[in-house]
């Protein structure tokens, strides 16, 4: 499978999710996109989190703050409609674990992540 397909398959598989809540950042004088959050909402303790799967820039419109508007936006939105909090993971040493530690998340010290590859 191309790469191409696995992107359009991924993006297709979290869209079908019923509970998939999406974002997009629309450059208001060209038209185009410019960003995308793509997550879904799942039950937790405290009732509903976001989880927030995947953040894009265009390379062309990062470090401008766009990314930070963006996320600021989104808790904003969920706020609204009653979900309060908002759940991620990234690599750690990474641009992005800076964004977002920027932004006023903060690591769960009680939380580890795991993988187990099944074989294909």
């Amino acid at each position: 499978m191309l790469v191409e397909e696995e992107i359009a398959l991924f993006f297709q598989r979290l869209q079908a999710l019923n509970t998939f809540r999406g974002f997009v950042l629309v450059d208001i004088i060209t038209q185009k996109i410019v960003g995308a959050s793509l997550g879904f909402i799942r039950p937790w303790y405290g009732g509903e989190q976001y989880h927030l799967d995947s953040l894009y820039i265009d390379v062309a419109y990062q470090n401008q703050k766009l990314g930070s508007y963006f996320l600021t936006t989104i808790k904003a939105l969920l706020q609204e409609s009653g979900v309060p909090a908002i759940f991620l993971d990234t690599e750690k040493g990474t641009d992005a674990e800076f964004f977002y530690q920027k932004n006023g998340f903060t690591p769960l010290t009680e939380s580890v992540n795991y993988v187990y590859m099944l074989e294909k």
